[in-house]
């Protein structure tokens, strides 16, 4: 394994959470609008 892939799966593993991460935080911070199941 070579040090530029290591760095690109690193790079790929931080945009994945970060995106994870942001659609959570918009899902806990819209108001809840019709029934909650």
């Amino acid at each position: 394994m070579s040090t530029e892939i290591l760095t690109e799966l690193a790079a790929a593993v931080l945009v994945v959470a970060a995106l994870l991460i942001t659609c959570a935080v918009l899902l806990d911070a819209r108001p809840p609008s019709g029934p909650r199941r």
